[in-house]
């Protein structure tokens, strides 16, 4: 037994002369990087009050609006629009509570071959909150129609799984310089 110890031993510390000493832990400075296009933390703000029941009858877009960027093969363009054509009014009926759907659009006029795609779904939502309920408070009705309109996606090179930017009514919104994330 004591051999075989031995032997290990022996053999860690060739392994240790072979690639040499390896240096202890150190702690240096670190530069924080900004890794995100400049995206501001979502937060309330003074701006965004009594935003819902307009929200609700059609007079603003929300509080904060999510956008959804995508495209569809061109060989579902007639497909998709015919079902959005039967299908948005029961896609906005069915929306979790604060959520709201805006619409869907599609990009008529400028480049063919858009990187973001040339779709945009755009969802209005009371609070931040309603993202998280989006999936766990929605109905099945409106969980199966998210689906099916996702499906429509094109999958592939172009905008391979699309985009979401998250939007918030700019009186609402805090403000920041763009020097690394401190607050104006």
């Amino acid at each position: 037994m004591a051999r075989k110890r031995d032997s290990k031993l022996t053999a860690a510390r060739q392994i240790i002369k072979r690639h040499g000493a390896k240096r202890g832990p150190s702690v240096g400075a670190v530069d924080p990087e900004f890794r995100t296009d400049g995206g501001l933390p979502a937060s309330g703000g003074t701006g965004d009050k009594d935003l819902r029941e307009e929200t609700k009858e059609g007079n603003a877009l929300g509080a904060y609006v999510v956008e959804w960027g995508y495209d569809v093969p061109e060989s579902n363009w007639s497909a998709f629009h015919t079902w959005l054509a039967e299908n948005e009014v029961r896609l906005a009926r069915t929306v979790p509570p604060g959520v709201h759907y805006k619409g869907t659009v599609v990009a008529v006029f400028g480049p063919l071959n858009r990187p973001d795609g040339r779709y945009r779904t755009f969802w209005a939502l009371d609070s931040t909150s309603c993202i998280e309920s989006f999936w766990l408070e929605g109905k099945s009705e409106f969980k199966t129609l998210v689906a099916a309109l996702v499906a429509f996606r094109q999958r592939g090179d172009c905008c391979e799984n699309g985009f979401s930017q998250l939007y918030q009514v700019a009186a609402g919104a805090p403000t920041y310089t763009s020097g690394r994330g401190r607050r104006s």
